[in-house]
């Protein structure tokens, strides 16, 4: 279930549990040596495949609400870190005042320069 589904699920007062995602969760938090608390406000899990670039290459990660720290399931490791060159992209996004994330062959990640992006290496 996406952070956008959960959050909509909480807003609307349901309870639904996804079986697979708690699944994942254990299975991710043994990977990184975290217990995944579900009482807490649980982090968000992007898929590195599952980022869609524009024309330019770029992806812009807003996370809405609380989160201010996301996890990113990636099959390598970034290869360069910094604080992105004011412009709007090819999808018209404004990343003025955003960090980015580049990888080798891969999209430029933009993120807010407030939010933290933790990265777990996972098969290709």
């Amino acid at each position: 279930m996406s952070a956008v589904r959960k959050r909509q699920a909480r807003e609307a007062g349901q309870s639904r549990v996804d079986v697979g995602q708690l699944g994942f969760e254990r299975l991710l938090s043994e990977w990184v040596g975290q217990r995944v608390d579900h009482d807490e406000h649980p982090l968000p899990v992007l898929a590195f495949a599952d980022l869609v670039p524009d024309e330019g290459g770029e992806v812009v990660l807003r996370p809405g609400g609380l989160d201010r720290r996301v996890r990113l399931l990636v099959p390598l490791l970034p290869v360069e870190q910094g604080r992105s060159v004011p412009h709007v992209t090819a999808a018209g996004e404004d990343v003025t005042g955003m960090r980015f994330v580049r990888f080798a062959g891969g999209p430029v990640v933009h993120l807010p320069a407030d939010v933290e992006l933790e990265f777990v290496l996972v098969g290709a």
